[in-house]
């Protein structure tokens, strides 16, 4: 056992250097629950907003390896424990874990190892936050991140020697995903923390090896027997009948399904609707969680037509004859792209549409013809990179060049002229002389940080603000890039 555990805990510690402590190159899928507080923010940020970088803490780099993550920085001293320091610079829990892995703004921990074969010495793991905080005491087998608010946790309880039983299971040599005749399968419980009350959240449990699926502040969970139910951080399971929504606004049918209730997130009530009755027939579903728009789906005599309602449930834009799909202000419809008006902003069939999430701002548009052709407009439908090859389907746009290089679009100029191997929400990393390495604010091409540092590391986005850590010969340095 305790050979089993010491290895599971040595190639955690390799997999962790593989996740979320690192530069980041993409965004994580984004079905996070959006405080209020962001949400206002974000709605002051506009592509002409200044990213200003402000330097919080020097950090020596003696002895000691850094790594940034979105919770804090964790790093390895001479003792070969584990610390982990805030993302300001503040706090440092010295070096204390023997076991230390990022899981999304959390840390996976253990501090000790227990004695013995038993299973205690299977369940020592933990979760605290960057400051060191414990938020779940170090006595689980496993903590895993589903999103912001909510973690599954796995308590072993016995080993089994049936597959079908196994809830964490491990052999000698490596880890599985399916286990197979060489390896130690334990029985146990799964349950669901939730993070913004430090608790286990009542009815979510079971014995199966599952990963709810979040819903904004909803999970789909299964019973053992496999019966799906919806629950929240208070407990709170949806009716049999509710029809939840990717960010967790949810319908509920009323009145025999006569009339249909809309809830937002929180669960406040947001508008009523004809469902059913002897002359119409409305279906609602999300269309953009972030401005609470709604699709409708009406039948009405025998004719079908799709419209945009808000969050009263008025409509907002006009009817359309077919299905239609919603991104940021634009509407996809028959292959073609319109405005909420029902007017065409660009001529041309595409079979999909991305938006960027920051401003809803720019659209990449790909080609019903050529899944390779890539045209991108803005919300006016003006065109700032004609259809072309090679753009990667990401913001900020990238693309390659003939010198083998990756080039970065920079909006002020819309033109590929950023040369460089990474970027992390609207700013990336350009090499100059001798190798050093400067921020670059994409939106305008304008110098974030500089000062001849070797590499950075970044997480966070410009609504919260941005942690860069910024290694140069003898220090880490952490800045907070914030939009002004």
């Amino acid at each position: 056992m305790k050979k089993f555990l010491a290895l599971i805990l040595s190639v955690l510690m390799i997999c962790s250097a593989l996740t979320a402590c690192s530069s980041k190159d993409s965004k994580s899928d984004e079905s996070e629950t959006t405080t209020t507080a962001t949400q206002e923010k974000a709605k002051n940020l506009s592509v002409n907003s200044q990213l200003v970088a402000k330097k919080l803490k020097s950090l020596e780099q003696k002895d000691k390896s850094f790594t940034l993550c979105d919770g804090g920085i964790i790093y390895r001293g001479d003792s070969g424990k584990y610390g982990i320091i805030s993302l300001d610079g503040e706090n440092d829990t010295g070096e204390k874990y023997i076991y230390c892995k990022s899981e999304g703004n959390l840390f996976e921990v253990a501090s000790s190892k227990a004695e013995g074969d038993g299973i205690a010495a299977v369940n020592c793991l933990g979760l605290v936050d960057g400051n060191g905080n414990t938020v779940l005491e170090e006595k689980y087998a496993a903590c895993s991140e589903i999103n912001n608010r909510y973690y599954r946790v796995c308590e072993v309880t016995e080993t089994t020697n049936k597959k079908d039983e196994a809830l964490v299971f491990g052999t000698e040599g490596f880890l599985k995903i399916m286990p197979d005749e060489t390896d130690t399968l334990y029985k146990g419980n799964w349950y669901i923390l939730d993070v913004k009350t430090n608790s286990l959240v009542d009815g979510a449990t079971g014995t199966k090896a599952y990963m709810p699926k979040p819903y904004g502040n909803y999970l789909e969970c299964y019973s053992d027997n496999q019966t799906a139910f919806y629950v929240n951080g208070d407990g709170k399971k949806l009716p049999e009948n509710a029809k939840l929504n990717a960010d967790g606004t949810y319908q509920v049918e009323v009145n025999g399904a006569e009339k249909g209730e809309v809830y937002d997130n929180e669960d406040n009530l947001l508008f009523t609707y004809i469902h059913h009755n002897d002359t119409e027939t409305n279906y609602i579903r999300s269309a953009n969680s972030a401005k609470n728009y709604f699709i409708c789906q009406n039948e009405k005599d025998g004719v079908q037509h799709y419209y945009v309602v808000d969050a009263s449930g008025k409509a907002v834009s006009s009817n359309f004859s077919q299905s239609i799909q919603v991104y940021g202000e634009l509407i996809l419809s028959e292959k073609k792209l319109y405005n909420f008006k029902g007017e065409q902003v660009i001529e041309g069939e595409y079979s999909s549409v991305q938006v960027d999430d920051t401003f809803e701002n720019y659209y990449i548009l790909t080609s019903e013809s050529n899944s390779k052709l890539k045209t991108v407009i803005d919300k006016e439908g003006t065109v700032i990179v004609k259809e072309g090859e090679d753009i990667s389907s990401d913001f900020p746009l990238r693309k390659s060049q003939k010198d083998g290089g990756s080039y970065y679009l920079c909006y002020k100029d819309k033109d590929f002229t950023l040369k460089a191997d990474s970027h992390s929400d609207w700013i990336v990393s350009v090499e100059g002389e001798n190798g050093q390495q400067t921020l670059v604010n994409c939106l305008s091409g304008d110098k974030v940080i500089e000062g001849g540092y070797k590499s950075f590391a970044i997480t966070g986005n410009i609504a919260n603000g941005i942690y860069v850590l910024a290694f140069g010969e003898n220090t880490a340095d952490i800045y907070l890039v914030e939009a002004q």
